[in-house]
């Protein structure tokens, strides 16, 4: 047998070795669970002397001053090792068939056939055509983990088992292999290409694969490249075993996404290791995975829920009042899907006309729950022994019935008025920064303001209705503190003067509709945010 270059010849030789190794470690775990202590002793003393011969190799490979006399040394130890373990192995077949055990004999013959094999490169190999150096770091430290390994650290079940491809030109490195990982529970299926590997990947799941790099046709490199590239594929974890012992190799394969790069001579321990630490790694994502996806569903659940709500609350406002001697339409812009402000009108049963906004605090749906409850105690006048023509009894009231401890710390602010179409009077009380804007027919602009307190904070407060007489052609802004207390561009807040400013410069004509989306656009203009950072309510009246 002749090679083909060094390099070949090194990889041959260990390709074959790691056969000797895998077979006797395999029939020493077989023959041990048949408890057949004379083979097992044999399979045991193959299995390290496999260790031995390795080493015997890697002095011949490092060796860079070798002359013919320390050439010939070194190549009779060889051959000495190589015939004990053929010894060795044909014991075992002696006694396989004395013993009938003849379901080793297939096996046995691997190792003999390996063996043999050995023998012959060794023997048609010179010292010029032996490889000049090995990598010991790759080499020796495989070796010195197969010394370690004494006969009772097995390799048994795997915690996680999995869907394992083997990727290898090689029928015995397939086979070996593969009743490894079957010791360890996994599942496995070989290719013995990279088309036929990547045929299968694309039809069957897997969880790990094993690549060899030389290969005929299409190499461990190309099998890589073609994952990296495809989206279904290139997340597929790969643990690349080769006898190449180069560097660069190692990097390369590497960077095109393996996980791992073991020598042909790797320690069963080592790749169940590897292989495990890729299951852990692929059961903890799933796991999140599906924590994630759980979330992510009640989020859109909750999202939908808010909507909905959202919806609810939308539906609470008035409609427009388009004609009689108050018009009045509004603006509700809640900065989430839920907010804490809500506002409403109607008539009462003299036929004066109420106007309120409320403010809670927060946003989301305590928030909203609370400004529903007492847009709805206003709408259906039910708060006890209350006058709803008089503002100030009105927010006593709501003062005495919502205490901020028992709603979660929350309070409210409310402006509340009413108007008089036969006296042409406005009532109103306001508790907090919930504010009124009265344009008059000269397009100057006064607030409407009174010094009550927040809803909720002190219930022995004392609130005070003030009146104001409301001339035609006027126009009633009624607003929370979401519309002026912005950020402009420059950095500085928009506050109430500079919005009452506004306020005056709106067109007396043109409908209620048009001159409020202008009032929105023109703060929209002035501030640094697209949106708004709080809830936004804003009644316009028309008084004819």
């Amino acid at each position: 047998m002749e090679s083909d270059s060094p390099s070949k010849t090194r990889h041959d030789l260990r390709t074959l070795l790691n056969h000797v190794a895998g077979y006797s470690d395999l029939l020493r775990e077989d023959s041990k669970e048949a408890a057949h202590g004379e083979l097992s002793e044999i399979f045991s003393s193959i299995f390290l002397m496999s260790g031995e011969l390795k080493e015997t190799l890697n002095d011949l490979y490092r060796d860079n001053n070798r002359d013919e006399a320390s050439y010939g040394r070194l190549r009779s130890q060889v051959l000495s090792q190589l015939f004990d373990v053929i010894s060795l192995g044909h014991s075992a077949k002696r006694i396989a068939n004395r013993d009938e055990h003849k379901e080793f004999l297939p096996d046995v013959e691997k190792i003999l056939d390996s063996s043999d094999r050995i023998v012959d490169i060794i023997e048609n190999s010179t010292l010029e055509s032996l490889p000049e150096q090995a990598a010991p770091s790759v080499i020796g430290k495989e070796s010195e983990m197969r010394r370690s390994k004494t006969p009772g650290q097995e390799v048994g079940m795997a915690a996680i088992t999995g869907r394992i491809l083997i990727i290898d030109d090689d029928e015995i490195n397939r086979h070996i292999m593969t009743r490894q990982l079957e010791r360890q529970g996994h599942t496995v299926v070989t290719a013995d290409s990279g088309p036929e590997a990547l045929n299968l990947l694309k039809r069957v799941p897997f969880d790990v694969i094993i690549l060899d790099v030389m290969m005929p046709d299409m190499n461990g490199f190309q099998v890589l490249e073609e994952l990296k590239n495809d989206e279904h594929l290139c997340d597929m974890p790969v643990i690349i075993i080769s006898a190449l012992e180069d560097s660069k190799a190692m990097a390369r394969c590497i960077e095109l996404g393996a996980e791992d790069y073991l020598p042909r001579e790797y320690d069963p321990v080592i790749l169940r290791a590897r292989i495990g630490s890729i299951l852990e790694r692929a059961k903890l994502k799933k796991q999140k995975d599906m924590y994630v996806g759980a979330i992510m569903a009640a989020q859109r659940r909750l999202q939908t829920e808010l909507s909905d709500a959202a919806r609810y609350v939308q539906s609470l406002l008035p409609i427009p009042e388009t004609s009689g001697e108050v018009q009045a339409d509004w603006v509700f812009i809640p900065s989430l899907s839920l907010g804490g402000d809500i506002l409403g009108y109607h008539r009462i049963f003299d036929g004066r006309f109420v106007i309120y906004l409320i403010d809670v605090s927060g946003h989301g749906i305590q928030a909203a729950l609370l400004s529903v409850t007492i847009m709805n105690m206003l709408k259906s006048e039910t708060l006890p022994e209350t006058d709803f023509s008089d503002p100030a009894m009105v927010l006593s009231t709501l003062n005495d019935s919502f205490h901020s401890e028992e709603q979660n710390n929350m309070y409210f602010t409310i402006w509340y008025g009413v108007y008089d179409p036969k006296t042409r009077l406005l009532t109103y009380c306001s508790g907090g920064n919930s504010s009124a804007g009265l344009v008059g027919p000269d397009q100057k602009c006064e607030l409407l303001q009174t010094d009550g307190i927040v809803i909720g904070v002190d219930d022995s407060f004392l609130f005070a209705n003030t009146e104001k007489k409301i001339e035609p052609g006027s126009r009633l802004y009624v607003f929370s503190d979401g519309i002026y207390e912005v950020r402009k561009k420059e950095g500085e807040v928009f506050g109430m003067d500079e919005f009452l400013e506004i306020l005056s410069g709106l067109p007396p004509e043109g409908s209620q509709p048009e001159r409020l989306k202008i009032l929105v656009s023109r703060v929209q203009s002035i501030s640094m945010n697209d949106a708004f950072e709080d809830d936004v309510s804003l009644i316009e009246l028309s008084f004819t």
